[in-house]
């Protein structure tokens, strides 16, 4: 069994009763394993759910993706930029996605993130939308993590007004 699995089982045998109660088996995969419980064989499937996101313009996502995304951004500039920072400096990202056209973004980013580089002072903050995406970036002292460019997602919030409106009447009917 896959660690996360391994993991589920434990957490089920020890929430049904213990090991005096249940037992575990491997399955086939699937199921991933077996439970045995009062003369009883339950077949168990361990599935990782993936929050959705919703973009502008309806279009259903996925949150992992979209981390996975920020993060290899993030990685990328640090390795084709980190090295052309001075010496005392790092940078701090900040990103709001999902972006709609991701390749787009990735390219306006690092050519920005040249820019910002080639005359990078600490305390200095810089702020840009890019495709959609309002992002910073902050020049901030050499920190000791051994990476010069790291940074964070925050999610891109999508609100419409249509959506937002409200009755003055309290009971919701106008």
């Amino acid at each position: 069994m896959r660690p996360d699995e391994e993991f589920v089982a434990r957490c089920l045998v020890r929430f049904l009763g213990g090991p005096s109660a249940v037992s575990v088996a491997d399955g086939e995969d699937p199921p991933d394993f077996y439970l045995s419980l009062a003369r009883n064989r339950i077949g168990v499937e361990v599935t990782r759910l993936s929050e959705s996101t919703v973009d502008s313009d309806g279009t259903i996502g996925n949150r992992a993706t979209e981390d996975e995304f920020g993060v290899r951004v993030i990685k990328e500039l640090d390795a084709k930029l980190g090295p052309c920072l001075p010496r005392d400096v790092n940078l701090l990202l900040n990103i709001r996605l999902p972006v709609p056209r991701p390749k787009r973004f990735r390219s306006s980013l690092m050519a920005w993130g040249r820019e910002v580089a080639t005359s990078a002072k600490a305390g200095a903050r810089h702020e840009r939308e890019i495709e959609g995406s309002e992002t910073t970036i902050w020049v901030i002292p050499r920190q000791p993590t051994g990476k010069r460019i790291t940074g964070s997602r925050v999610e891109q919030e999508f609100l419409s007004l249509h959506h937002c409106e409200r009755s003055s009447d309290p009971r919701g009917s106008n």
